[in-house]
């Protein structure tokens, strides 16, 4: 009865199964080119840009907080309704994104950023999410996903504080936004708008201490390196950000291979790694390598030479890190 029930309103007892293809995750600091890169690598068929950063998804129901406050999450913090969870929202964001409001919506942002992806191949694609909020959950999303592959940048510590502090003061200035990095070690910043609560120490808020944007650099870094280290050597490609934007068609290249994806969109590989781009920043202009000396003080130019001096064998250990990955 209930077969010829289903035949009849043409339901199947048994949906079709659908394979999901291992997801690739874009890390990196906040203003170190990953939105950059997140939009150059979507122009990809296989490479399905999810959502713009996934903080409220991850936050909600992913178990990793990543909207107010960034907190570190290490696969000892994973369970399985999080995997569950996450896997879910992956597969529906596909099956969504095959939708004409959804080719409409690609076909928009192509035409306003100049970049971006428009059709797909659907039967190979890649979900693509690019998260800063995720640099201090490396092992945490390993654990998740077993078999996804990390892209990761790192840029210099001048060029990302900088681009920071315009950042910070921009949604300071627009919003009343105020920024505080817990002293664990950890952890990212936690945001506020409007009155911060009197037990928030003041030294730990920005603007304010500057220096902070430097330690937050420093600990973000070595964290997301070293967890990067546990990741199989098949799953992790770090760059530098000024790799990027000096020699992008390279180190497009590298990536794209990295990634390996079907060589039947080759001439696609070759288009998207010769196409000129102009290097866009949402909150300063101008040469991207060189444009910190401009937004940053002779003051707070000094600070971070102190700031380089006195942790410098810390420096070096994400160069070696970096070097080793």
């Amino acid at each position: 009865m209930c077969a010829k029930l289903s035949s009849l309103l043409n339901t199947p007892t048994e949906v079709e199964a659908k394979p999901f293809r291992e997801p690739v995750f874009l890390l990196g600091l906040m203003r170190s080119g990953t939105t950059l890169l997140m939009n150059t690598l979507s122009e990809h068929p296989q490479l399905l840009k999810v959502g713009f950063e996934l903080n409220k998804v991850w936050t909600e129901i992913g178990g990793a907080p990543c909207s107010l406050n960034c907190e570190l999450r290490t696969a000892g913090d994973l369970k399985q309704e999080y995997a569950n969870n996450m896997t879910a929202y992956f597969q529906s964001y596909i099956e969504d994104s095959k939708s004409f409001k959804r080719h409409l919506a690609r076909w928009s942002a192509k035409r306003y950023y100049g970049s971006g992806g428009i059709f797909y191949d659907w039967e190979q694609v890649h979900p693509m999410n690019k998260s800063p909020h995720l640099s201090n959950k490396v092992s945490y999303v390993n654990a998740m996903f077993p078999k996804s592959k990390f892209v990761t940048l790192v840029r210099s510590l001048e060029g990302q504080v900088a681009s920071m502090k315009m950042h910070f003061m921009s949604y300071q200035k627009d919003g009343d936004w105020t920024f505080y990095l817990p002293k664990e070690q950890g952890s990212c910043w936690t945001n506020y708008q409007g009155e911060v609560p009197k037990e928030i120490p003041k030294d730990r808020l920005f603007p304010g201490n500057f220096e902070l944007l430097a330690e937050a650099w420093l600990r973000l870094n070595k964290l997301m390196l070293t967890q990067l280290q546990e990741v199989s050597k098949a799953q992790r490609l770090v760059l530098t950000y000024e790799q990027l934007v000096e020699n992008q068609s390279d180190s497009l290249s590298r990536i794209f291979d990295f990634l390996e994806l079907d060589s039947k969109h080759q001439g696609k590989v070759q288009q998207i790694c010769q196409k000129k781009r102009k290097v866009q920043n949402t909150t300063t202009s101008g040469n991207p390598l060189e444009k910190w000396k401009k937004y940053l003080t002779q003051e707070e130019q000094n600070i971070l030479e102190s700031f380089r001096e006195r942790n410098k064998e810390q420096i070096a250990e994400i160069e070696q890190l970096l070097a080793q990955l």
